[in-house]
């Protein structure tokens, strides 16, 4: 199995309310649009992140996988 850790930057930024939606990321906003970083997520677990951000209407700006890890 192997886990990533991963940039997601969406377009806006969000607010404290949508934020606190992701309170297993590191949320940063500048400039009209916010960067979420994740720590390590096999593919479930960056789906889950994904599905949330579908459930409050953000756009996807940028997916990028910052490291990977593999276990076994």
């Amino acid at each position: 199995m192997t886990a990533d850790a991963y940039c997601i930057t969406i377009e806006g930024e969000l607010d404290d309310v949508a934020a606190a939606a992701f309170p297993d990321l590191h949320v940063e906003r500048q400039r009209g649009a916010t960067t979420l970083r994740t720590g390590l997520l096999d593919q479930a677990g960056l789906n889950g992140v994904l599905d949330r951000l579908r459930m409050i209407g953000a756009v996807l700006v940028a997916l990028q996988r910052e490291r990977s890890v593999s276990a076994g």
